[in-house]
Order: C-alpha cells, then sequence, then structure tokens
C-alpha cells in the first residue's frame, strides 16, 4: 500500500534487487516511496539517494555491477560533503555494505585551479553530469561533466578524457551555465565562439535551445578557441568565457595561462561618472593585454581601456570587464567578477559558467576498468578515435578518420570501419583496402589489419531486418546506458570474444565466394586460423542457394512475439570464438521444413568434431513448427542455449504458450515418472463402459457407415494427422537447392 507508480530494474545480484522507484507521490501520502534509487532486500527498501517524503528529487539509477558490488546513481540531492551544490546533479557510487555514497563527480586530482574552476562550473551547467559506462566490477565509471568525459577511477581519482587540442575538422561544443529554478530553467543563455579572443561571425547564439556546435575550419589552424557565454536569466545579466580549445599546431606550453579568476572590477558600488579599474590578475606568458567592459552581460561599444567611466546608463547594473592575454602564439580571453552599481540592481546578477570541449562520444570501458575507448564526435561521421590509458593517463589514437564497430571485452583491440587505405595486405577473398571504400579494419594496440571491405547499406539508418537504427555505425550510440526504445546495445550488430582474437559482424556485402546478393549475412574473422579460414560467412547457404532474407545475431525487431528488446544483448559468439548462434529466416538445412524463422548452430573447424572446411552448421530449434522460434541466451561455452518459442517440444508443454527451452548439450527434459503400482482397492479399477451404440447406415446410394471412434481414421487428401488432428498439408518457401550435397552429422 503507498506504492505508487511503476519500478524499473536496474539489476540483481544474489537476493538483492536494484530499482529507482519513477513516481511523485502526494506530499499527503506518508506511506508512499518518493522519487529515488533503492536497493531491495529481502529485509525491505534501502534508499539509496532521496530525501524528504513528498519531494522529487531526481534521482534515478543508471548501473548495477556485476555480483552487485557498485551501485551507481545520478541525484540533485546534495548527499554528501563533497558533492557540488543541491540543485546540481551528481554521480554517487554506493559499494555493497557501505552506509554512504561516494560522490564520483569531483574534479581531477591533479587539475589546477584553472581546470577545477572548469569542472565545477561544468556541474553548474544546463547539461550538468550524467552517467556513461563503467568496468566490469563498477570501480572505474565514465561520465560526463557538462560536455566534457571524465572516468572515475577505482583509487578515488578522476581522469578528464577529452582533450584540450583539436585539429581542423573536429567539432567542438559549449556548455553554458548556471542553472535556474523551475520555469525560469527556460530563460536564456546566449554563447559567442572566440578565435584568439575576437569573436568568430556567424558562430553563436542566443538561446540554450541553439546547437552550440562549432566545426573548427582551416582558418582556427594554431588558434586558441574559447566559448563566451551569457546568462540571461533577467536584467541584470553577466558573462563567462570558457578555457581555451588549442587547434594543431598550437601546444599548450605556447599560450598566455590567465589565473583561475578576475577579481571584479574596483571599486565596488560605483555610481554613475564613477571611474572603474580592471585588473588582469597574475598571467604566465602574457606580453600584452587588451581590455573589454560588459554591462548586464552586453558589450559596450568603444570601452575597451583598462578603466571605465560608468555611465547613467549602466545604472542600475552589473559591471565587467574581460581581459585578452596575448604573445607572438595566440591570444586568450577570462572574464571578471561582478560588480553592482550604486544603487544595486534590485535582483543580484546570475554568475554565468561556461565550458568548451572537443565533442567527444563514449566508445567502451574494459572490463578491468584501465582502458577507455572514446571518437570525437557524438554522431555516425567519420572522426579521430582513441583509446585512454587509465594507467598511464595518456590517450593513443587509433585512427584519424573512422567509425567504431566494437571493441573487445579486455580493452585490447578495437574494430571499426575507415574509408582510408590504411593498409595493404589482402584478406581471404583477395581484397585489399581501397581508398574512398568501407573498409573494415581490427586494431591490436599497435597495428591495424584489413578485414574486408564493407557496403554502403551497412551503415543505413535500418539496415538489418528494418530494425530501427541498427548498423556498424551504431557502436557509440548502442554501447552506453540505454536511454530510450531506439538505444541498446543490440542495435551494434558485433561481437568479439573477450581478448579480441575472433571477431563477428552482420554485413551486406559480399565477403566470400558465396553470392549473398546484397542480403545481410552473419560474417566471422579469425585471423589466426588457417589461410581460406580466416574470413567466413557462418550465415550462408551451404548449398550456396540465394538468401531470401538478412540473417540476425539476434532478432529485436520489435514486432508481437519477439521476446527481446534493443537494450538486451546476447552473446552469439562463444567464449573461445568457435561457435555462433544466430537467427534465419531461410532453409539452410534440410530438416528445417517450416516456413518462419529458426535457430542455427555454427561452429569452426576442428570444434565439436566439425571436419568441414567453412564450419558446420547445425539446427538448434525444431524447423517443424508454424511458429518462429527466437534465440534467448546462451551460456559462455556455447553447451547451453536458450530458445524462446510457441511450439510444443515436449509433452510436458502447452501447446500454443510462450515457452522458454534449454537446448543444451547432452541434454533432454524427462518425461514425467509413470504412476507407482496399484496396491488394494485401488487395483479394482473403475469398471467397464457400456458398449458404443453403432451409427445406423443411410438408406439412401452413399458412403458406408463410420467405424467406431476407437478406430483412427484417415486424413483426406491434402492433409495429414498432427497430435491426432488432420491439418493442411503447407507448401514450404524456404530456399532448398541440391539437399544432397550437403553432409549430414556431425560434419554439417
Amino acid at each position: 500500500p503507498g506504492f505508487q507508480g511503476r519500478p524499473h530494474q536496474l539489476g540483481v545480484a544474489s537476493d538483492q534487487l536494484f530499482s529507482s522507484w519513477d513516481i511523485n507521490p502526494e506530499p499527503e501520502n506518508s506511506e508512499a516511496l518518493p522519487r529515488g534509487a533503492y536497493l531491495r532486500t529481502p529485509s525491505g527498501f534501502e534508499a539509496l539517494g532521496q530525501g524528504s517524503l513528498g519531494e522529487d528529487l531526481n534521482a534515478f539509477g543508471r548501473y548495477v555491477s556485476s555480483g552487485g558490488a557498485h551501485v551507481i546513481f545520478r541525484s540533485k540531492e546534495h548527499l554528501e560533503d563533497d558533492a557540488p551544490p543541491e540543485g546540481n546533479a551528481a554521480l554517487y557510487d554506493r559499494p555493497a555494505g557501505s552506509a554512504s555514497a561516494e560522490v564520483l563527480t569531483v574534479p581531477p586530482g591533479n587539475a589546477s585551479e584553472e581546470e577545477e574552476e572548469e569542472f565545477l562550473a561544468a556541474l553548474r551547467s544546463k547539461v550538468q553530469a550524467d552517467f556513461r559506462g563503467a568496468s566490469e566490477d563498477g570501480a572505474t565509471v565514465v561520465f560526463t561533466a557538462g560536455v566534457g568525459l571524465y572516468a572515475h577511477l577505482g583509487n578515488g581519482g578522476t581522469e578528464k578524457l577529452s582533450p584540450s587540442t583539436a585539429r581542423v575538422g573536429d567539432t567542438l561544443v559549449c556548455a553554458a551555465g548556471p542553472l535556474y529554478e523551475g520555469q525560469s530553467e527556460l530563460q536564456r543563455r546566449g554563447f559567442q565562439w572566440l578565435r584568439d579572443a575576437t569573436s568568430i561571425p556567424g558562430a553563436g547564439g542566443d538561446d540554450i535551445f541553439t546547437k552550440t556546435d562549432y566545426h573548427t575550419i582551416p582558418a582556427d589552424e594554431g588558434a586558441a578557441l574559447q566559448c563566451l557565454t551569457v546568462a540571461t536569466a533577467a536584467d541584470p545579466r553577466s558573462v563567462a568565457v570558457s578555457a581555451p580549445i588549442l587547434i594543431d599546431p598550437l601546444k599548450a606550453g605556447q599560450v598566455p595561462h590567465p589565473p583561475a579568476q578576475i577579481s571584479a572590477p574596483t571599486p565596488s558600488s560605483p555610481a554613475a561618472g564613477a571611474i572603474e579599474a580592471c585588473n588582469p590578475g597574475s598571467w604566465e606568458d602574457a606580453e600584452s593585454f587588451a581590455y573589454q567592459w560588459y554591462v548586464d552581460g552586453k558589450a559596450i561599444p568603444g570601452a575597451t581601456s583598462q578603466t571605465y567611466k560608468v555611465q547613467a546608463a549602466d545604472v542600475p547594473g552589473t559591471l565587467q570587464c574581460v581581459v585578452s592575454g596575448s604573445n607572438a602564439a595566440a591570444t586568450v580571453a577570462r572574464a571578471s567578477g561582478l560588480t553592482s552599481t550604486a544603487p544595486a540592481p534590485a535582483e543580484a546578477a546570475p554568475v554565468a559558467t561556461a565550458q568548451a570541449s572537443v565533442k567527444t562520444a563514449y566508445a567502451g570501458t574494459s572490463e578491468d576498468g584501465r582502458y577507455v575507448f572514446f571518437a570525437l564526435t557524438d554522431g555516425d561521421s567519420p572522426a579521430r578515435l582513441f583509446r585512454f590509458d587509465t594507467q598511464s593517463e595518456s590517450a593513443t589514437e587509433i585512427v584519424e578518420a573512422g567509425i567504431f564497430a566494437g571493441v573487445s571485452p579486455d580493452g585490447s583491440h578495437a574494430f571499426f570501419s575507415s574509408t582510408e587505405a590504411l593498409d595493404g595486405e589482402e584478406n581471404d577473398n583477395g581484397e585489399e583496402a581501397e581508398e574512398g571504400a568501407r573498409n573494415l579494419y581490427s586494431w591490436d594496440g599497435s597495428k591495424t589489419g584489413f578485414v574486408g571491405r564493407l557496403s554502403a547499406a551497412d551503415f543505413a539508418q535500418n539496415a538489418f531486418a528494418e530494425i530501427s537504427e541498427m548498423n556498424l555505425a551504431a557502436w557509440t550510440r548502442a554501447i552506453g546506458f540505454a536511454t530510450g526504445a531506439q538505444a541498446g546495445r543490440a542495435l551494434a550488430p558485433t561481437r568479439s570474444t573477450l581478448e579480441g582474437g575472433v571477431f563477428v559482424f552482420q554485413s551486406h556485402a559480399r565477403l566470400t565466394a558465396y553470392d549473398n546478393e546484397g542480403k545481410g549475412e552473419i560474417y566471422r574473422y579469425d585471423p589466426a586460423a588457417t589461410a581460406g579460414e580466416r574470413l567466413l560467412c557462418v550465415s550462408c547457404d551451404p548449398t550456396g542457394a540465394s538468401p531470401s532474407a538478412d540473417a540476425l545475431l539476434e532478432d529485436v525487431r520489435g514486432t508481437i512475439g519477439v521476446p527481446l528488446q534493443t537494450s538486451t544483448m546476447i552473446a552469439s559468439l562463444t567464449a573461445d570464438g568457435q561457435g555462433v548462434f544466430f537467427q534465419s529466416f531461410d532453409r539452410l538445412l534440410p530438416e528445417d521444413v517450416n516456413e518462419v524463422e529458426d535457430v542455427y548452430r555454427w561452429r569452426a573447424k576442428g570444434s565439436s568434431g566439425c571436419t568441414r572446411s567453412g564450419g558446420c552448421l547445425a539446427l538448434v530449434s525444431s524447423g517443424q513448427g508454424e511458429v518462429p522460434s527466437f534465440l534467448y541466451a546462451m551460456s559462455a561455452d556455447g553447451h547451453d542455449v536458450f530458445i524462446q518459442t510457441r511450439e510444443k517440444l515436449v509433452d510436458v508443454d502447452v501447446a500454443g504458450s510462450p515457452s522458454i527451452y534449454d537446448a543444451r548439450v547432452g541434454g533432454g527434459i524427462p518425461e514425467p515418472s509413470p504412476p507407482p503400482p496399484c496396491q488394494g482397492d485401488a487395483c479394482q479399477g473403475q469398471g467397464s463402459q457400456p458398449p458404443a451404440l453403432p451409427i445406423p447406415a443411410t438408406t439412401g446410394a452413399g458412403e458406408s457407415p463410420e467405424t467406431s471412434s476407437s478406430t483412427p481414421r484417415g486424413c483426406p487428401k491434402g492433409k495429414h494427422r498432427v497430435k491426432g488432428r488432420c491439418v493442411r498439408v503447407k507448401k514450404h518457401h524456404k530456399r532448398h537447392h541440391r539437399r544432397a550435397h550437403v553432409n549430414r552429422g556431425g560434419n554439417r
């Protein structure tokens, strides 16, 4: 009683259930749980992030690590002393058995005063902080603060992943603050991009809904770019200038370094006619200074001296100066604190915040938390790809222009596509990487290997089986925390073994001798295999018959009867890389005689008794029923494969009901044991039934009288008997040709 709204499961570990409670209870309902993140144990609910009853604390669960060692959630409630001020979202980690939560969104431990101020400003921006991913044990957590990407490490430290340098062609993004309460959140925050402290024409906007992206151009080469923001909730207003992003070849040691803060103009509380002075503070490597005065967030024309005479139109108002320090390499700007005139405005001016960053998309964390992958983009277009090493605190560039297709769980390998010809070696199909083609590559931490040339259809929005957003560019959208119906890891149709030695992917390209006629097939890449076995099609018809539909690593079409959602990823690939499970709409083996989707298993030559070049196929589902079967889950070794079907496969099941079966090696479901022998009166039986009366014969010329009901009848022409009923013999339209050439048994 009192539980209102809808719970959302976050994870299960042993007998513990982690969930968030998504409700806004009425204040008078004292028994209702407020919105928050909770740990459900056999003894009841334990709050992980919520305060007094009836308050919306905007606490949402995000991640539960394997074994339940960590639960990570987001809250605006000020839960710990080192959290940002109340009302500013922060991420918290509640370790199992702990009575308190650790704040994850803290500035990097080695941050300068300037970097620390920028980080805290990001937490106060409209974008704030959010979860992106974590290691297997939850010790390394990747999150965004404003528009920057950070990693909180198991030792309590924080590392900034977003680079402070960029190249021409990279995209920059700006975050503006501060936060406002209630409806005033809709108030505007303006922004303007600066190149060496000078406004870039056309690179600005006047509200928070304006896209703040700036795509760098050749004119930016060797310059320092910054974002100037204006907090425009009401008059008076204020401005802030972000830390600079340095465009190659400009380096950090070449630019002027301003102080973390520039003091407000003096004297305080000036009246009209007073002379205000701007103190630039202590800079490093600045050879000269320039000034621009602002009143209520607007630049004052001609006010470019170190001093300024307050005008009558400035009162009441808020004054600031922006100082620009220059040397031969670059110019960098910094905004001062605020000075109110006399008389002062009725309300104090909001303090603007500004943060600039290279646009960065999270792309995965290794299971041990050492490596974090990211791309300098948030879209599907080619970008610079990186792997960050948290031990060396350095990032390695994988490729200048690529799209992630996957990373191995241990972080040793990355797989990506690129239109650049990066490797001259031929693959098993005799192909070479081609400039301008969509080449697929494998990267092992030091060198890049060519896998094959993909198809443009692989990158379409609904590339495979018309599943929305499933394509070979979906990795960075799919790998993070799923936030919608069209998000989730299943939308990236790629898999790899733990160490990245074997990579499986879907593609419309013809990558083997089999002519797939543009249909999506499943390919397996194993560079350690013998020649001719390195790149194989595991879903192609072994007889060479044409395919009729795309094969799938898992079916997440979202249609009625399909059990999985896009947030659920099935491994599909065994841990040793020798087995692949998939869905097929085609008849790949003779025993598949229905016209619906079935589950297949492929195994490599030399594994599980397979001696056939190119591997062996086996049908996992029955291939006999009139309803489809779906791959539902599997064990790491592939000995247990779970399928869902409405087909009755054992007598104890109920016909027509959706059931989950475990197709396991050496398995089988025993039928119910026969009843024990009768004893005593139970052996007397129930007596015999009265004899059935014969059916009268017809008096005219007609059919002979039917036989007794105890005698089985035949079925009319065109029907056959199934489970005691006559059903029509269905014509099968699955592709099947040249079956005499298919090996049967273990070598199939």
